[in-house]
C-alpha cells in the first residue's frame, strides 16, 4: 500500500491543477519565447561572477568556509577555470561533480543523501498569492493559483526527509547548502536546482570550487541574456516568465516518486 502513496497524491495534484486552469487560468501557461545567454563564458566571466558572489555575500559565510582550507578550495576553483564547461551537460540537465545522469540517479537510491530541491523565483507565476520574489513559499489548499504553480506541486509532493525551497538569488543558493551540510554532519547534501543557464554558468564555479554535488536544470522561456538583465532579476526586476521542459518535469517527479519509495519502502522506484 504505502508504494501508492505518492502515485495517489501526484493523481489529486493533477486533477486539482486541471480543474484550477479551466477556471482561473495563469498567464504563465503560455509557452514564452525561448531566450539564451550571450554571455560567453571565458575567463572575463568567470572573475566577474566570483567578485560579484563574494561582494553579495552579505554574511561571509562563503568566505569563511573558503579559508578553512584555501589550498584545497584554490585547487578546485584553479581547475574549474581551466575547463572550457565547469559541467558536464546533458540536454537541459547540468551535472556538478558527476560522471552523467544516471551516476546522479543512484545517489536518489541511498537513503542516507539529503536532497535539496532549489527553485529559482522567476518561475513563480506573476499571480502568485504571496511575494513571488522571494525564498518564501505558502500554499494554499484552496487556490486556484497554487494549484496550478509548479512549486506548489513540488511542495505537496516532496518526502519530508528533504528540502524544498524558491532560490531569490544566486548567492542564496550556495548559503542554503553550506547551512544544510553544516546541520547534517552524517548526510551528503545533494542539490537539485533550476536556474537560468547564466545563472547556472555563475555557480559553476563556486560549486567544483566548494565540490558540492547536484544537477541543475535549464530553464526556458524569458531567461536573462547577459550580465545587465542578471542584475535586473537580482534586484527582483524581471517582469517576464520562465518554464521548465516536459522533459525536466517528468525528471523532476520520477526523482520525487524515487526518493519517496526510498524513503518509505526502502525500495526502488
Amino acid at each position: 500500500m504505502k508504494k501508492l502513496i505518492f502515485e495517489k497524491k501526484l493523481n489529486i495534484l493533477e486533477q486539482k491543477s486541471r480543474q484550477a486552469e479551466k477556471e482561473f487560468p495563469l498567464k504563465s501557461n503560455k509557452e514564452p519565447k525561448n531566450i539564451y545567454s550571450i554571455e560567453k563564458n571565458n575567463l572575463f566571466f568567470k572573475m566577474r561572477s566570483l567578485r560579484y558572489l563574494l561582494q553579495t555575500d552579505k554574511s561571509s559565510n562563503l568566505l569563511r568556509y573558503f579559508l578553512k582550507s584555501p589550498l584545497k578550495h584554490s585547487k578546485n576553483l584553479f581547475i574549474s577555470y581551466l575547463n572550457k564547461k565547469s559541467y558536464i551537460q546533458e540536454n537541459d540537465f547540468l551535472l556538478f561533480n558527476f560522471g552523467s545522469l544516471e551516476e546522479f540517479k543512484k545517489e536518489l537510491l541511498n537513503k542516507n543523501n539529503l536532497f535539496l530541491y532549489g527553485f529559482s523565483y522567476c518561475h513563480k507565476p506573476k499571480e502568485c498569492p504571496k511575494d513571488r520574489f522571494s525564498s518564501f513559499c505558502e500554499y494554499f489548499e484552496n487556490s486556484p493559483i497554487c494549484n496550478q504553480c509548479m512549486f506548489g506541486k513540488i511542495k505537496n509532493s516532496i518526502h519530508e526527509d528533504d528540502i524544498f525551497t524558491p532560490i531569490k538569488d544566486v548567492n542564496f543558493i550556495a548559503n542554503k547548502i553550506l547551512e544544510l551540510k553544516k546541520t547534517n554532519r552524517n548526510r551528503e547534501v545533494i542539490f537539485i536546482l533550476t536556474a537560468c543557464n547564466l545563472s547556472i554558468k555563475m555557480f559553476s564555479d563556486l560549486a567544483n570550487m566548494l565540490n558540492l554535488r547536484g544537477l541543475s536544470i535549464q530553464l526556458r522561456g524569458r531567461t536573462c541574456i547577459n550580465f545587465n538583465s542578471f542584475l535586473l532579476s537580482e534586484r527582483f526586476e524581471k517582469k517576464n516568465l520562465t518554464s521548465l521542459s516536459d522533459e525536466s518535469i517528468n525528471f523532476l517527479f520520477e526523482t520525487l516518486k524515487i526518493r519517496h519509495n526510498v524513503l518509505i519502502n526502502g525500495l526502488r522506484a
